[in-house]
């Protein structure tokens, strides 16, 4: 699933910066709800605007961000992908507003690099505490970073791969996800979520 799903997202991704803008739409509609609901959220942003109700909290900021940034995000995270530079990735993404370390994780994981996103939903797998994954942007410099390689390297004892198909079985037909019975349905909504025409 995630080896042929990913690759579709990350070139899309890298192909221009409204592909960017896309992924990073579709990542903030993740934030606190179900993936399912994606699609028809990003059809509301399409009529609303950031005065839509789905961009709740600091979503609409996040977006506004990326959309007046993406000609400099973009080049830069393709940059920071040719040398892997996992943790300088995640850092970037943590500058975008409303981007805590999971969706920054996220963001990142789209693009290629080897992270993931550790959820509530991966968290209780992981039987992690919720503040494995704050991030206080208010800390030092060199805090932050390492809070950042902690959180990478805990992702990459497995694998980006292996987080986004377990990630996929274990959401799959729940009670947000009726829609998407199977795992495969699941990883390929991602593609379809990101590429979809929102005009229409």
């Amino acid at each position: 699933m995630f080896s042929r799903d990913q690759p579709e997202i990350e070139n899309h991704m890298f192909e221009s910066p409204e592909g960017f803008v896309d992924s990073l739409e579709f990542v903030l509609t993740t934030i606190q709800a179900g993936l399912s609901t994606c699609r028809r959220q990003r059809r509301q942003i399409a009529r609303d605007g950031l005065q839509a109700a789905c961009l709740w909290g600091k979503k609409a900021d996040g977006l506004k961000y990326g959309r007046e940034h993406a000609a400099y995000l973009m080049p830069e995270f393709k940059r920071l992908r040719s040398r892997q530079s996992t943790e300088e990735a995640v850092t970037l993404a943590t500058s975008i507003p409303c981007l805590g370390l999971p969706k920054a994780g996220f963001l990142c994981q789209l693009m290629g690099f080897d992270v993931a996103c550790l959820d509530v939903h991966n968290l209780r797998r992981e039987g992690l505490p919720s503040t494995f994954v704050k991030l206080n942007k208010k800390a030092l410099p060199a805090t932050q970073r390492k809070h950042v390689a902690r959180y990478v390297e805990y992702c990459q004892r497995d694998g980006s791969e292996k987080w986004w198909n377990s990630w996929c079985e274990h959401v799959a037909g729940n009670r947000q996800n009726r829609k998407l019975p199977t795992a495969d349905a699941i990883s390929r909504f991602h593609v379809d979520a990101v590429k979809m025409e929102v005009g229409q």
